[in-house]
């Protein structure tokens, strides 16, 4: 598939490896892959789609931080003859509402969104909150899914809040998660649900801690 309208966001003139943000990751074709003539693997199999690039690293990686654009089943190659790697694997994933998009969830690249930092933490991660207002889609009804995490703001609650501007809750821990997660140091407000207007907890035993409610409502089992 082509894409040359775009800047592809090469490393540099003279080096074709891509950029975090790239349009190009995630936006091949898998069907495409010429098959392993060459056996680059060494695996004895010269049927099998290319498995590696120009570097010898995995030809089909996923960069979850980058939305498919591409066809075929996931992992989808990227367009190109590198493949490029995850740009930051935590465990401090940083989140700012002031930030633009394309982070990735370093310090130096913080994610716009809590969703985002969710999706991208594995358990025992931490995800950090810059001082702001969290609103809109990707910053309430985050389900934590099976995962120990810790959430936690920078500052604190009087300077960091999720505003779920009354179209759902902040969080929903329901995985059967330890005191391992940790929801901690922010304030929730504006929360609406049927059951749990601010978190809902259910089969799971998380710690919160220092958080601030204001609100917060649901027709049963808790605000």
């Amino acid at each position: 598939q082509g894409n040359l309208a775009v800047d592809p966001r090469f490393t540099s003139a003279g080096d074709l490896r891509l950029q975090f943000g790239s349009p190009c990751i995630d936006a091949g074709d898998n069907a495409l892959l010429p098959p392993d003539l060459a056996d680059v693997d060494g695996d004895g199999d010269v049927s099998e789609p290319l498995p590696l690039d120009l570097d010898l690293a995995a030809r089909r990686f996923d960069v979850p931080q980058i939305p498919d654009t591409g066809f075929g089943a996931a992992p989808i190659v990227d367009m190109g003859a590198f493949e490029a790697p995850a740009p930051y694997s935590g465990p401090i994933w940083h989140v700012d509402p002031g930030a633009g998009v394309g982070g990735y969830g370093a310090m130096s690249s913080p994610f716009a969104t809590i969703a985002e930092a969710v999706s991208a933490a594995s358990s025992g991660h931490m995800i950090k909150l810059a001082p702001g207002t969290y609103k809109g889609p990707g910053n309430r009804n985050l389900d934590l899914g099976t995962k120990e995490l810790i959430v936690k703001s920078a500052q604190g609650p009087l300077t960091t809040v999720i505003d779920c501007e009354g179209q759902g809750r902040a969080f929903r821990v329901a995985g059967g998660q330890t005191s391992a997660t940790m929801i901690a140091d922010l304030a929730i407000r504006n929360g609406s649900e049927a059951q749990g207007g601010a978190i809902f907890v259910s089969g799971a035993s998380p710690l919160l801690e220092n958080c601030i409610f204001v609100d917060c409502a649901a027709a049963s089992s808790g605000g």
